[in-house]
């Protein structure tokens, strides 16, 4: 984005929100205006003294966001020249009236408290703050469903134990992130994870814990996807069997525990005969090529991004990665060291050219 001009104006002196300390501010940039307001009823003042004006926003692409808005301000949202995106307040259990401006609706669990005006839905700073983020990029992904899988499996060994590896799942979110700011539906199958949830409504979570449950739920969700990007670090054994009760340690220095082969989940969406466009990912740390190359070729991927996890700043929990991204034409594309974030854009960029050109 260029380097914005910011406009600081100040909204709503003397706002019953938070004991009369209302968020009064409103920056207006070149590619997205913010306007952050109230529980008062109308538009008050722009920096107490004059009411806002269509005329203060110069640019008709620009984007507003009234946060907070009540029913009351809607007719007078109508007269300006920009997009207007609403989120409402609205009483708990209160349903919202048909109106013609677009709207980020709070979800179920928004609720606020406002003492005795009581109880209050509205969508979360961070909601909204994906919607403008959204509003800024190219929708190439509109229309489409991206399935992500994200973070670790963990396969239970006894009601005490288990085993899992270092997977965070913020590369996965990440893609799941820019996926959803670019228009996509999102379907986020991950395993427990650290990483946080992206706060975007296009963006729908559901939470596995083992191989198997992630594998199950995959190939259920597949119909409906476009595009399946499978980052997360699925484990390759499990028990062979659950004990019910706690393994005491006894008297042996040796424990021996038997495994088996957990479902290949990439391989099994790679034999189906028609399968969403589909993205592999690796981690290695020797023979990288060799071995994404086998893994493109052997599991039918149409793309592989590989990473040397143990090279700096691109293993389990960073926040930089770098990936080299393979082909099944033969080609490859380095992405290198950069936030998860950029990279994630990237290759939905190297995603997009391809599926541009099917």
């Amino acid at each position: 984005m260029a380097r914005a001009r910011k406009r600081v104006i100040r909204l709503f002196p003397g706002s019953q929100w938070e004991k009369g300390e209302a968020i009064q501010l409103a920056c207006m940039l070149v590619d997205a205006g913010l306007a952050v307001q109230s529980l008062d009823e109308t538009i008050a003042e722009v920096a107490g003294a004059r009411p806002l004006k269509p005329s203060d926003f110069k640019k008709k692409e620009e984007l507003a966001i009234v946060y907070g808005a009540d029913a009351g301000m809607f007719d007078l949202l109508r007269e300006f020249p920009f997009s207007v995106l609403v989120v409402p307040l609205l009483r708990k259990g209160q349903r919202i009236p048909k109106l013609l401006l677009p709207m980020l609706l709070p979800g179920e669990g928004d609720v606020l408290s406002l003492g005795a005006l009581g109880e209050w839905r509205i969508a979360p700073p961070e909601r909204v703050l994906e919607m403008v983020m959204g509003s800024l990029v190219n929708n190439d992904f509109k229309g489409k469903t991206v399935l992500i899988t994200a973070g670790p499996t963990v396969e239970d060994v006894d009601p005490v134990r288990f085993i899992s590896n270092r997977s965070t799942g913020k590369m996965g979110t990440a893609i799941a992130r820019m996926a959803a700011r670019r228009g996509a539906e999102v379907i986020l199958i991950h395993g427990p994870m650290s990483a946080p949830i992206p706060p975007s409504g296009m963006v729908h979570p559901f939470a596995v814990r083992s191989a198997r449950q992630m594998h199950d739920l995959v190939m259920k969700s597949l119909p409906d996807c476009d595009v399946a990007i499978l980052s997360a670090a699925v484990a390759d054994f499990e028990p062979l069997e659950f004990t019910e009760f706690k393994i005491k340690k006894g008297d042996s220095d040796i424990f021996d525990l038997k495994m088996r082969r957990t479902p290949d989940i990439l391989a099994s969406v790679g034999a189906l005969p028609k399968h969403p466009f589909l993205v592999g990912f690796a981690a290695e740390t020797d023979h990288i090529r060799r071995n994404a190359e086998a893994k493109l070729y052997g599991k039918h991927c149409d793309l592989l991004c590989a990473n040397d996890i143990s090279a700096a700043n691109t293993g389990f929990a960073s926040p930089t990665n770098a990936l080299t991204v393979y082909g099944k034409d033969g080609g490859s594309v380095e992405l290198p060291l950069a936030s998860k974030e950029t990279i994630a854009n990237q290759l939905l960029d190297i995603i997009a050219g391809k599926l541009h050109q099917k």
